[in-house]
């Protein structure tokens, strides 16, 4: 999905959750690139030595870049580490957007960034990643609402601002060629590329958006919202933001109608119900490569035999799992959610809504 290394293919290690003080446990379990970000910022930041801050490193991402939490003088931080094939324009990407979404209160607040610009440290939030309950009620699902507004009102990313589809094609390109499921990546490209078609006839509005609205990059803390990883922004629909929310909320339709309500201020017009539809389906799509791309990546880490799914469930058990369970999920369970995906985006119709 990304020019470059992609964010949802290259996986970062699953850290441990322990706290350690820096010197002894933790700098056998995070890796000598992120220890020596940790010794810089402790002494151009905090300057500090390293025996008074405490590391936990921070588990639950398939992201490329790695975040532990430091904790100095009774204060906590997050530190996000973004990997060495990283481009300088993504990077300079991921960062501009960062600091533009914490200026509006979208994102924790930036405190220091690395003079290589690898490294940025944040405020931590302390709290929660988003579950499927809490992303149902009715106040966390209006406040989401109201931070995608914000964030869909900010400038365009000068730095890098892909459409949605030219960064789907992206991610086709760089991992669909040696996979022997062919049928599955043409299927949701396909969809992708329609759907891309379908919105420009429709006259749809571009704005900025973060791109990977997953309940992991949704902090809830004391009924506040915020957003992290703003590594995969486009500039393209604002639905197609507030559609892959939906569906990794597993939202029914009224929970669905609620919080487009909740976005647009009034009920939404049959233009902006079919663009919501056609990006729901363009979403699905984007969550069968990303899933294959994914199974993929771990059958090769851990050596496994080669393609085999388990039985497939309804798309609620992926959407649970992945929301609501913060550890590392097989490539079983990647490759079943693509093709339950892929089942949900051939199933949803836009020629009905009238």
């Amino acid at each position: 999905m990304k020019q470059g290394k992609t964010n949802l293919a290259t996986l970062a290690d699953i850290f441990a959750s322990s706290v350690s003080p820096i010197g002894s446990q933790a700098e056998e379990v995070v890796s000598s690139r992120v220890m020596s970000y940790v010794k810089t910022v402790t002494c151009e930041y905090f300057s500090s030595n390293l025996d008074n801050v405490q590391i936990k490193p921070l588990a639950g991402g398939y992201g490329a870049a790695a975040n532990v939490q430091l904790e100095i003088a009774g204060k906590a931080y997050v530190l996000r580490v973004i990997s060495e094939l990283e481009s300088l324009l993504k990077r300079n990407a991921e960062f501009y957007a960062m600091k533009e979404a914490a200026a509006v209160g979208t994102a924790p607040a930036i405190r220091w960034i690395s003079p290589d610009g690898y490294a940025i440290l944040m405020d931590y939030i302390a709290g929660e990643t988003l579950t499927i309950e809490k992303g149902k009620k009715p106040e966390i699902a209006f406040k989401v609402a109201d931070l995608m507004c914000k964030v869909h009102a900010l400038q365009k990313n000068p730095f890098c601002a892909p459409s949605f589809e030219s960064q789907m094609e992206e991610f086709y390109k760089q991992y669909s060629q040696e996979d022997n499921n062919q049928a599955i990546w043409e299927d949701a490209i396909s969809i992708i590329k329609g759907g891309a078609s379908q919105l420009q006839n429709l006259n749809a509005p571009t704005v900025n958006t973060h791109g990977d609205l997953n309940p992991r990059n949704i902090l809830v803390s004391d009924q506040e919202v915020y957003f992290i990883d703003w590594g995969d922004g486009t500039y393209t629909d604002p639905f197609q933001d507030l559609a892959f929310f939906s569906i990794m909320m597993d939202y029914d339709s009224q929970e669905e109608a609620f919080f487009i309500q909740c976005y647009l201020g009034h009920a939404p017009t049959i233009n902006e119900r079919k663009r919501f539809r056609i990006a729901k389906r363009m979403n699905f799509a984007r969550l069968v490569l990303s899933g294959q791309g994914i199974g993929n990546q771990l059958s090769s880490d851990q050596k496994d035999d080669g393609y085999v799914l388990e039985p497939l469930r309804e798309w609620s058990f992926y959407a649970k799992m992945f929301a609501n369970d913060n550890t590392s999920l097989s490539a079983q369970f990647f490759w079943g959610q693509a093709q339950v995906a892929l089942e949900s985006a051939k199933a949803l119709d836009v020629s009905d809504i009238d």
